[in-house]
């Protein structure tokens, strides 16, 4: 472009910035917008935004904050979403007291946090176990008009379902559904997942056909959610049912869910039955890997299977040797 005569402006030039970071050019990003600063192409608030989120996106917070930094040096004025993308950047990183400080700043600086902002604060708060100021945040959202939406209340609906408060959980569900925000596939997955582990496998069920009775679709990750928590609570026939029904479907299963329905046959002691299993992935297109065979392993020792679990190894060893 240059070399043709053509003088790249801030379009141009944040254009090639958004194209970098898509590919995860990020040193290459950085030193383009060096180049704007240094040819007195004054970058945007657009160009900024664009380089803080990819950074941040990347783990990069604190070189997202030099960004910032550099940003307010020129006379850009950040706004809500530069703001958001550094404090979920820091969420990222671990760092709550930076991202808390700069939700502060923000609101020092008379910007009005809107629902994402709150999202990503509440979302971080809860991924980083501050359950409690998530859900101060989330109580203090109706002061100042804004309606949570099906992001946010997911984020602390997972934030209550991992730190083991079901009954607060069920309590936001009601309070979700009143104000006419409907869960979403994530939403139920979040639910389902906190019922299995607490092992309230019936109202793990009951959830799971509600769910599809309204139209939601699980996908593999839903089913790996309940299968799992089937094996894990006992109840390994009902597990094999949902299995089943899969396969029959005509569903398209991962490696990983092949390995939850293993494990829960391998931890009844039915072995025949899992290795059965193995042989139907290599015909499906979906083949064991390394876990596979430590759960299968693993249990056959367990079960004082010594001499199966040598044999297994040996099977294991020369399959690799012959691929090599």
């Amino acid at each position: 472009m240059i070399a043709s005569g053509i003088s790249p402006n801030v379009v141009s030039y944040s254009s090639l910035i958004h194209g970098l970071c898509c590919v995860d050019q990020l040193e290459e990003a950085t030193q383009l917008l060096k180049q704007m600063v240094q040819t007195n192409i004054k970058p945007d608030l657009y160009t900024y935004n664009i380089l803080i989120d990819a950074l941040c996106k990347d783990g990069k917070a604190i070189q997202g904050h030099k960004v910032f930094d550099l940003m307010l040096q020129r006379g850009v004025k950040p706004n809500v979403v530069t703001y958001g993308a550094l404090m979920d950047g820091y969420f990222l990183a671990k760092k709550v007291g930076e991202a808390t400080a700069l939700f502060d700043d923000m609101v020092k600086m008379g910007l009005k946090p809107n629902v994402r902002g709150y999202s990503i604060m509440i979302d971080g708060y809860c991924k980083n176990k501050r359950v409690d100021k998530a859900v101060a945040l989330f109580k203090e959202m109706p002061q100042r008009n804004l309606v949570p939406n099906t992001v946010t209340f997911s984020s602390l609906i997972d934030g209550l379902s991992k730190s083991g408060r079901i009954s607060d959980v069920q309590d936001l569900l009601y309070e979700m559904q009143a104000r006419g925000q409907c869960p979403d596939l994530i939403t139920y997955n979040i639910l389902l997942d906190a019922l299995c582990k607490s092992k309230h496998l019936q109202e793990a069920i009951e959830l799971f056909q509600t769910s599809v009775s309204k139209g939601i679709r699980p996908n593999v990750v839903t089913y790996n959610i309940l299968i799992d928590g089937l094996c894990k609570g006992g109840r390994l026939k009902t597990a094999q049912q949902v299995f089943q029904h899969l396969l029959i479907n005509g569903y398209k299963l991962d490696v990983r869910i092949y390995n939850v329905m293993i494990s829960g046959l391998c931890k009844e002691g039915l072995f025949d039955e899992a290795m059965v299993l193995i042989s139907k992935m290599d015909k499906e297109g979906c083949f064991p890997n390394i876990i596979t065979y430590e759960i299968l392993i693993r249990d056959l020792l367990e079960n004082n299977e010594n001499r199966k679990a040598e044999k297994l190894l040996h099977q294991i060893i020369s399959q690799r040797v012959m691929s090599l």
